[in-house]
């Protein structure tokens, strides 16, 4: 048989094998815990998709307020009092430095997500926060 002859005798045979190919392809993933479309499961559960990510940003968000708020509310009082339209540099490097963490912390999050033993944990102890729905067999 030479490389470009096909290996099966029929395109009907073909067909089959394909299609084998395919309800493998669909087992496996299923049992990994990914989409049996083979649909990406952000496109396929759009809104779990969203949510995972707005958790992953306002937990981060939330626990950073409540510790640089406080560290910069004297800054913002003495800036709102004096009237200056310029925000002062400890106010602004404090705020820079938060996005920095929020976006840290947020990728750190979403990574850990995406670990497939958490993934698999997820679905079985915390199926509304996990990528696709629970797959009953």
């Amino acid at each position: 048989m030479s490389l470009h002859e096909e290996p099966f005798e029929t395109r009907e045979q073909r067909i089959n094998h394909d299609a084998e190919l395919a309800a493998q392809q669909e087992a496996l993933e299923a049992q990994r815990g990914g989409t049996v479309t083979g649909e990406a499961t952000q496109s396929a559960h759009p809104a779990r998709a969203t949510f995972r990510t707005a958790l992953a940003v306002i937990l981060p968000a939330a626990l950073g307020l409540l510790v640089l708020l406080p560290l910069i509310a004297p800054a913002l009082v003495a800036w709102a009092q004096e009237s200056g339209e310029v925000v002062p540099p400890e106010v602004t490097a404090a705020l820079v430095g938060f996005a920095a963490y929020v976006a840290a912390i947020a990728s750190l999050i979403t990574r850990i997500l995406a670990v497939p033993g958490v993934e698999t944990w997820l679905r079985s102890h915390v199926p509304w926060l996990a990528a696709a729905p629970r797959i009953e067999h």
